[in-house]
């Protein structure tokens, strides 16, 4: 019933405003075939723009390559930053294995008085010998620095990741652009045709 309605609602709008309508009724073609033309014009700027997104033929470069490319680089950087972080902690293991050999004495008390009141003598009793690392500090400083490293490391990864994601995003927005602007195009195309002069 509602379409019923609807055709009779656009009959009795024919029915009432038929002279104003009458008016416009002859240049209808040509404003039909220049809205075919702004159609068609429109069209082709949105496949452009999808080839400038995503690439095509006769696009050297496009933004997509372009993110791509960024991607790349930052994996690539974080790739140098994890080996750099590697040397850092070799080098302080390396480092920390530099000992050097220790000497501790160990002493007895022996209570005899020289004079009274005097302390008892210290007197050595035995010595034993060990190792220390040589920097000890330093090999600590250099994990903790390759952990850092590895860190920022961690976070160039997700902004490799994020790139990634836009560059496949533009992908998919230039191939949307893209169709759209053909159908665009071909409907342009087409009401051009049947409204030629």
């Amino acid at each position: 019933m509602s379409r019923l309605s609807s055709f009779l609602k656009l009959i009795q709008l024919f029915w009432r405003h038929g002279a104003a309508l009458a008016a416009f009724l002859p240049s209808l073609p040509q404003v039909m075939h220049a809205a075919g033309q702004g159609m068609e014009l429109a069209g082709n700027g949105a496949v452009a723009t999808s080839k400038v997104l995503r690439g095509g033929v006769g696009v050297p470069l496009n933004a997509k390559q372009v993110v791509a490319g960024a991607a790349d680089a930052v994996e690539a950087a974080k790739a140098q930053l994890q080996a750099a972080a590697d040397l850092v902690k070799e080098a302080g293991n390396t480092i920390g294995s530099i000992k050097v050999p220790t000497v501790t004495a160990t002493y007895i008390n022996l209570p005899i008085p020289v004079a009274p009141g005097d302390p008892p003598w210290r007197v050595v009793s035995g010595v034993s010998f060990g190792e220390t690392s040589l920097f000890g500090g330093v090999k600590t400083a250099l994990r903790d620095s390759s952990s850092r490293i590895d860190d920022v490391a961690d976070d160039f990864q997700g902004m490799a990741n994020n790139l990634n994601k836009l560059s496949q995003a533009l992908n998919d927005a230039g191939a949307d652009l893209g169709e759209m602007g053909g159908a665009l195009r071909n409907a342009g195309q087409a009401l051009q045709e049947i409204t030629a002069p």
